[in-house]
């Protein structure tokens, strides 16, 4: 996780950078948990959407 909070940044690489298979198995391992995150922002947001206003 970079100094911002946002756990994506730090795999943001410029253009002919190198990746190695460390941040590809870091990546890996922070993949699920976004995706878990992810889903329940999904719902929270169609809730919102579905309620009067």
């Amino acid at each position: 996780m970079n100094r911002d909070g946002d756990p994506v940044a730090k795999f943001i690489r410029t253009p002919g950078s190198m990746v190695t298979d460390a941040d590809l198995q870091a990546l890996g391992v922070s993949l699920p948990a976004q995706a878990d995150e992810m889903e329940a922002q999904a719902a929270r947001l169609g809730q919102q959407a579905r309620a009067p206003i």
